[in-house]
């Protein structure tokens, strides 16, 4: 599969002093809900139902291609909704910073709300721009079973008010508290999208995120990169900057400012680097 693991995306945003916009975090929350939705509704031959669940899902398991199409990757771990035979070892399975309670709490039902938490522990990742729960394991399962969704909304309702209802439903430790389906979370982050509409979503982000942490562009005295928060920041980066690397325009559309002459300090292009092993231009 072609593209970013979205990861290594979050790691080079906040490296640069960047936040990522309302517009991508919906978007992107979107389509691996839409994912999910799919996979957790997936039926067999018969048309009986699998009720997949993924299990592991995280950041790192997210690709995000160059224009902007998110997908769900590496189901190694899923299991079905209906299965029986589990060991100890294989129900702790999954990575711990997005791992539901009741998987802590030794569960085998391996319902769609284990996935729907690991999502809610990505928006909230995406929105503040960093891990919702990190540091030593104890730690990690004690704010997973038995931490305040309100304590964890206070910091997201910082940078990203308008998510913390979904992310805080999502969030939720009691399975029945939490929302149940990921259809409801497509319809729910839509609505968010429909009242606060961004410049481009997530293809404008990631062409403009990938020129301007790849060291292709530099930013000048005037724009600096910890402005760069917003949805309107990243609309008013992208009409100053106006062509890639290529001289091509990043989003039709755009005027380009090659070629022209402007009193306003803007960004300037560099030659872009060779690429690293994540898939990444270096300096």
């Amino acid at each position: 599969i072609e593209g970013i693991p979205l990861d290594v995306i979050l790691r080079k945003i906040r490296r640069s002093g960047l936040r990522v916009p309302l517009s991508v975090i919906v978007d992107l929350g979107k389509q691996v809900a839409a994912a999910l939705d799919h996979a957790h509704n997936a039926a067999d031959h018969d048309g009986n139902s699998l009720g997949l669940v993924h299990r592991d899902l995280k950041p790192s398991n997210i690709i995000v291609s160059g224009d902007g199409v998110a997908k769900v990757t590496d189901f190694g771990l899923a299991k079905t909704t209906t299965s029986t035979q589990e060991t100890e070892e294989g129900m702790l399975r999954g990575t711990p910073s997005y791992v539901a309670p009741e998987v802590w709490m030794g569960t085998r039902e391996f319902n769609p709300t284990i996935d729907l938490f690991a999502l809610g522990a990505i928006l909230w990742e995406m929105s503040v721009g960093e891990l919702l729960f990190k540091g030593e394991l104890p730690t990690i399962i004690g704010a997973a079973v038995n931490g305040s969704v309100e304590h964890d909304l206070q910091m997201l309702r910082l940078h990203q008010p308008s998510l913390a209802g979904v992310t805080g439903r999502l969030l939720q430790r009691k399975v029945e508290e939490r929302v149940q389906t990921a259809r409801e979370v497509c319809d729910t982050l839509a609505g968010v999208a429909s009242s606060h509409p961004g410049p481009g979503g997530l293809r404008l982000f990631m062409s403009l995120a990938e020129a301007l942490v790849d060291d292709q562009v530099t930013l000048d005295e005037g724009v600096s990169q910890s402005a760069l928060s917003g949805d309107e920041d990243w609309q008013r980066f992208a009409a100053r900057l106006g062509v890639g690397a290529e001289g091509t325009p990043l989003v039709e559309g755009l005027p380009t400012l090659r070629g022209t002459s402007t009193s306003t300090p803007g960004p300037t292009l560099r030659q872009a680097a060779p690429r690293d092993e994540e898939g990444w231009q270096g300096t």
